[in-house]
């Protein structure tokens, strides 16, 4: 990452301290120029989170929900405040796993639910217990947890594909992000021999159901 990280420090000394002498669409350039080494950052610590999740040899311990909740809406306070919206936690029971994951888990995906809000639309963002999963996605020792927003959805077809690396389904330029958000999730889930998987409409929200082992 090094010369990425001189290439974010030249550029913005050049911005700073030259940028008066630039003419209008030189700014520009710059500015477009510093927003793509951002975003090349992000993605390369994506990539190394990625590749080192599998290297965690933690045993699972029991896991209280309700509190690590409380440490991720605290962390995206700001973005909320921002967005207007609202994350609203029903009691959750105990489960079995490894906290630093699981809270990067709930992170990603109620960050994802505010990052695809609908325009003018304050975002809602709901995370409780599943009791009404079919026969055939329940499992016995295992929770399901579903996380439940407002945003733009996602047509079905797109379901299985959106947990793929560097997966995208909109335009960078309007939505952010490194496209790994979700891989990341998926590779959490399955660390604590759980299962992820989302439904969605679009225009009309999406909901991940989370199955993890109960605590």
């Amino acid at each position: 990452k090094e010369p990425l990280r001189k290439l974010r420090t030249f550029g913005s000394r050049l911005a700073s301290e030259y940028g008066h002498l630039l003419p209008g669409p030189g700014t520009g350039y710059l500015q477009k120029m510093e927003a793509s080494a951002a975003r090349m950052s992000q993605m390369i610590d994506g990539v190394l989170h990625y590749s080192l999740l599998s290297s965690i040899d933690q045993q699972l311990m029991e896991v209280d929900l309700d509190g690590l909740l409380l440490h991720v809406a605290s962390d995206l306070e700001v973005l909320l405040q921002q967005k207007g919206g609202r994350l609203q936690v029903e009691p959750l029971p105990p489960v079995a796993g490894i906290p630093v994951l699981l809270q990067q888990l709930f992170y990603n995906l109620v960050q994802n639910a505010l990052k695809f809000s609908r325009a003018g639309v304050a975002p809602e963002v709901s995370i409780s217990v599943c009791t009404d999963l079919p026969g055939g996605r329940a499992e016995p020792g295992y929770v399901a947890i579903r996380v439940r927003d407002n945003g733009i959805g996602f047509a079905p077809e797109f379901a299985t594909g959106i947990f793929k690396t560097f997966a995208r389904l909109h335009p960078q330029e309007r939505y952010e992000g490194t496209g790994l958000g979700l891989a990341l999730c998926q590779k959490i889930v399955q660390r604590h021999r759980g299962r992820i998987w989302a439904e969605g409409t679009p225009g009309a929200g999406a909901t991940f159901t989370v199955l993890l082992p109960v605590g």
